[in-house]
């Protein structure tokens, strides 16, 4: 019996020591992960200002792995005083889940303006 218990005490303790190495893990990953992501975001941005983008297509054939959605301007973090005239919207880029970069488009998906929180 006593051999039993030293086996379950054993196996608590190798899984709270697992559970805190990968906090440990996740923590410093979340720290640093930002970093990689705005370098990315410069390198991206350097591609799509030389090219000068006039549409929303030419401005996303610049750009990868970002994921988007509209957002309203009250709610941006770089733009909130922005104010969109009739037909426009902005629509938020995240590259790599951290960099972000909003941008005003068009009822006709036309670049108004490119607003980026990493520079």
């Amino acid at each position: 019996m006593d051999s039993q218990y030293q086996k379950f005490r054993f196996s608590v303790k190798t899984l709270l020591l697992l559970v805190l190495a990968l906090s440990v893990i996740f923590a410093v990953g979340r720290l640093f992960l930002p970093i990689p992501a705005y370098l990315y975001a410069i390198q991206l941005e350097n591609n799509w200002s030389q090219a000068n983008p006039k549409t929303m297509a030419e401005f996303e054939s610049h750009i990868s792995l970002y994921s988007k959605r509209e957002v309203d301007v009250s709610a941006s973090q770089w733009a909130p005083t922005y104010e969109l005239e009739d037909g426009e919207r902005m629509i938020q880029y995240t590259i790599l889940g951290a960099a972000n970069m909003e941008v005003v488009y068009d009822q006709n998906d036309s670049v108004i303006t490119i607003i980026t929180s990493y520079e």
